[in-house]
């Protein structure tokens, strides 16, 4: 793509300058690189200019001249894509973050947010009121991004995917125009993201919830392979006979100071504690536990603790795929492939179970297309320098090839969209029965492909 002239570049920078509580940075800004930084660190990928708008008029504004002028924009409502989708060298970025609302309705157990807040900084208002909602498990990715395209977490079982929680929308469509989304455009949201416009606020579900039990279990690993075949053994028997949706656990493989180690995130979201220490008792008895952090504690305690498993400014990739089932074969792959994880603190293997309420029913109201149970994996190699970068990806694609070709039949067809790497991506096959659903809405709602750099692709 051709940079941006300098002309265009100038008439938004006078807009800007009749507009001075929009604030912006360009690459000779003191604050460009506070800005500009994202969790996975590329320095070559330089927008020239990020704007940063704190009401949905300023957005309205900014897309209308934008797109007047033909100046190829990105959004950011986190930072947290693996990929770096939220920022472009030819485009401008418009970020978010400032548009960090939580206005909450009591009475339809409801909340209006703004297209830019945190998770940890929702979960923290909700916390405040004695709810909660489904959230991701770290606190500074953008709860927008993260719900929009799925939303995988450990409320996932109880309350359903970051997509479920979705009531309302207010978007800046293609036009420029701020509108509430209507149904066609909702539908597209779940699951699409902003392919059909930039989301300055989402009405999502809320729920009480004061206090969870919660921390992580970290099991024995000297002899990793052997205590990652015990843990999923133990986990297969615990789940024939059922798993509570109050329950989410969360298996994952990290470097800890006393090296590869298995820990599992635990996380029970009920004020029935006794029950909560009843299960967390079945989970210490399927492998040995070397020592646990479970406590009675809030949401916003646990996910600053858990966050600390995923250290920010790291170079790095992500490779996913999602199998229908955790078999002894692909057990013995991630045993094997567990062993040879690059050996940086903050590099993990992380594996989401979808159950419980986002499995059930047919979804007519989303385009998110795997709603079969299913396991997600998440793998992450991340490094804090670049010298070994092209060694850790290569880990990465041979785990997930390994896992693709021990069980074919065992493979979901597409993989998860957030996770997806751009240059591999199919989105005929991510979407699958609900593509060309997503194909008629962009034509519909985005003819000119303003959102061109929207993570889903059609």
């Amino acid at each position: 793509m051709a940079s941006i002239d300098e002309h265009k570049l100038s008439i938004l920078t006078e807009f800007l300058a009749h507009h001075p509580h929009i604030s912006y940075a360009t690459p000779s800004s003191p604050d460009y690189e506070r800005l500009r930084c994202c969790f996975i660190i590329n320095n070559a990928i330089k927008p020239p200019l990020i704007v940063c708008p704190v009401t949905a008029t300023d957005v309205s504004y900014l897309v209308s001249v934008m797109k007047t002028h033909s100046i190829p924009f990105t959004i950011r409502s986190g930072g947290h894509d693996l990929f770096l989708r939220s920022l472009a060298t030819h485009a401008v970025t418009i970020d978010l973050r400032d548009i960090a609302h939580v206005q909450i309705d009591h009475e339809s157990q409801s909340a209006r947010i703004g297209g830019g807040v945190l998770i940890g900084g929702l979960a923290t208002q909700l916390a405040n009121a004695k709810l909660a909602t489904a959230f991701g498990t770290i606190p500074t990715v953008g709860y927008v991004g993260w719900a929009i395209h799925g939303g995988y977490g450990m409320l996932s079982a109880h309350y359903g995917l970051g997509v479920d929680q979705i009531l309302g929308a207010r978007v800046v469509n293609a036009n420029g125009d701020l509108v509430d989304a209507d149904d066609s455009m909702l539908k597209g949201i779940r699951g699409g993201g902003g392919i059909l416009g930039v989301i300055v606020e989402l009405t999502i579900r809320v729920y009480p919830l004061e206090k969870v039990f919660a921390g992580v279990v970290m099991y024995d690993s000297h002899d990793l392979p052997s205590t990652i075949k015990q843990y999923n053994d133990g986990y297969r028997s615990l789940a024939e006979n059922g798993l509570p949706p109050q329950l989410g656990i969360q298996q994952a493989v990290v470097n800890s100071p006393t090296g590869k180690t298995l820990i599992a995130f635990f996380l029970w979201s009920s004020s029935d504690i006794q029950t909560g220490e009843l299960w967390l008792s079945k989970f210490s008895s399927i492998a040995q536990v070397s020592m646990h952090t479970v406590t009675e504690t809030t949401l916003p305690d646990w996910m600053n603790m858990a966050g600390r498993y995923a250290v920010e400014r790291r170079y790095g990739s992500m490779a996913t795929i999602t199998l229908r089932r955790l078999t002894p074969r692909v057990v013995d792959v991630i045993s094997t492939y567990a062993l040879t994880m690059p050996s940086d603190p903050t590099s993990f293997v992380s594996i989401h179970q979808l159950r419980g309420p986002a499995t059930e029913g047919k979804h007519p109201d989303s385009i998110f297309p795997t709603r079969q149970p299913h396991y997600m994996f998440e793998i992450f190699p991340a490094l804090k320098s670049p010298d070994n970068l092209a060694a850790a990806a290569k880990w990465a694609d041979e785990f997930e090839q390994a896992l693709r070709q021990a069980e074919p039949e065992n493979v979901v067809p597409g993989t998860y969209l957030a996770l997806s790497d751009p240059s591999k991506m199919n989105s005929r096959r991510i979407f699958a029965d609900k593509y060309e659903t997503l194909v008629e809405l962009k034509k519909t709602y985005d003819p000119q492909n303003i959102f061109q750099f929207a993570i889903a692709q059609v």
